[in-house]
C-alpha cells in the first residue's frame, strides 16, 4: 500500500449511521477499525482519526459522505500531518463515485478483505479530480463531483419529495421523473433566469440544464470528456436534453457519446435558483452567485 508500512495498520471508519442500520459490527471489533462514534461531529470524527494516524478512512455511504469528508479535510484538517486516504464502500442512494472506483458492496467480507489488503500492503491507489463550489451564500466552498442546475436541481428536488423508501435504482427513478416531466409540459421543463459566464466570457441569460462533473459518467447515464478532468454540459431546452438521454440509454455504455460536453476552467452563475451537487440540494433564500472550477485531486484507495 502507498504510504508509511505498519505492522499494527488501522482502518477509521466515518458512516451515514442509516446505511450501517442492522449491519453486524462486530467486525469492527479486531483492533484494525475505528469508527466514528455516532454523535461525533465529522469535524471530531476526522480530527480523531487523523490524530491516531490512521492508514485508511472507509467512507461508507454516498457521494455526499465522500464529498462531506472531503470538504472537512480541506477546512479544517488539510496541513494535518497525516495523509488522507479513502476507501468507498458503496452504500447509500448516490453512488456515482463508487462507480468511478469500482466500489464494492457493504458487506462483512468487504472489511476482512480490506484488512487482508492493508496488511498485505497491496492495495492499490487512485486519484480523482474534484470541483470546487464556492456560493456567496454558503459559509466556505465544497469540494464534490457532480454540479447540477436548472433540470437537473428540479429533478432531485422531485426525487428528495418523493421520499428515499418510495423510490429505487436513482438512475431509473430520475430518468422516469424526467420523462412524466416531459409528457406533462411541466413548469419544470422552463429555463432558469441566470447570468452564466464561462472562464470569463458571458455565456447565457437562461439555463435549460447544466452539468459539471469531474467523473466521466454522470447523472441520466451523461458522458463528460474523456480526455479532460472536468467539464461540463449547458443548454436551453431541457426537454432536448431528455429525448437526447431516452435514446442514449437504449444504447451499450461504449456506444454512448460525450457530444455536447465541453472543457472548461471556471463557470461563474449570478442567479436566484438552487442547485444540486452529489445529490444535496441547495437553495438559497436571496440572490447569490456560485462558482464552479476544478478542486484538488481526492486520494483514493482500492482492493
Amino acid at each position: 500500500m502507498p504510504g508509511r508500512p505498519s505492522s499494527d495498520p488501522k482502518v477509521g471508519v466515518i458512516t451515514e449511521h442509516s446505511a450501517i442500520a442492522g449491519f453486524d459490527q462486530t467486525v469492527f471489533a479486531d483492533g484494525v477499525y475505528v469508527p466514528a462514534a455516532p454523535d461525533e461531529t465529522k469535524v471530531a470524527s476526522l480530527g480523531r482519526l487523523l490524530d491516531q494516524e490512521v492508514d485508511v478512512v472507509a467512507v461508507v455511504g454516498d457521494d455526499r459522505l465522500v464529498a462531506d469528508v472531503l470538504s472537512t479535510h480541506r477546512r479544517h484538517f488539510r496541513t494535518h500531518p497525516t495523509p488522507l486516504r479513502l476507501f468507498v464502500m458503496r452504500a447509500g442512494q448516490f453512488t456515482r463515485v463508487a462507480d468511478a472506483l469500482d466500489a464494492p458492496a457493504l458487506e462483512p467480507k468487504t472489511f476482512r478483505r480490506l484488512k487482508s489488503a492493508l496488511l498485505a500492503g497491496n492495495l492499490n491507489r487512485r486519484l480523482l479530480p474534484t470541483l470546487k463550489v464556492t456560493s456567496s451564500a454558503q459559509p466556505s466552498a465544497q469540494l464534490g463531483f457532480s454540479f447540477g442546475a436548472g433540470l437537473f436541481y428540479r429533478l432531485f428536488e422531485a426525487y428528495h419529495r418523493a421520499g428515499a423508501s418510495t423510490v429505487g435504482a436513482v438512475s431509473s427513478t430520475l430518468g422516469r421523473i424526467a420523462r412524466e416531466m416531459l409528457l406533462e409540459s411541466t413548469s419544470a421543463l422552463e429555463p432558469v433566469k441566470a447570468r452564466v459566464a464561462v472562464d470569463g466570457r458571458p455565456r447565457a441569460d437562461s439555463i435549460g440544464f447544466l452539468l459539471a462533473s469531474s467523473l466521466k459518467h454522470s447523472w441520466l447515464g451523461l458522458h463528460l470528456l474523456e480526455e479532460r478532468d472536468i467539464s461540463f454540459r449547458m443548454g436551453n431546452s431541457s426537454a432536448e436534453l431528455i429525448r437526447e438521454v431516452a435514446k442514449a440509454r437504449a444504447l451499450p455504455r461504449f456506444l454512448r457519446s460525450d457530444s455536447g460536453a465541453e472543457a472548461f476552467e471556471r463557470i461563474h452563475i449570478d442567479w436566484t435558483g438552487g442547485y444540486v451537487l452529489d445529490g444535496e440540494l441547495y437553495e438559497p433564500s436571496m440572490p447569490y452567485v456560485v462558482q464552479v472550477k476544478e478542486g484538488p485531486v481526492a486520494h483514493f484507495v482500492t482492493l
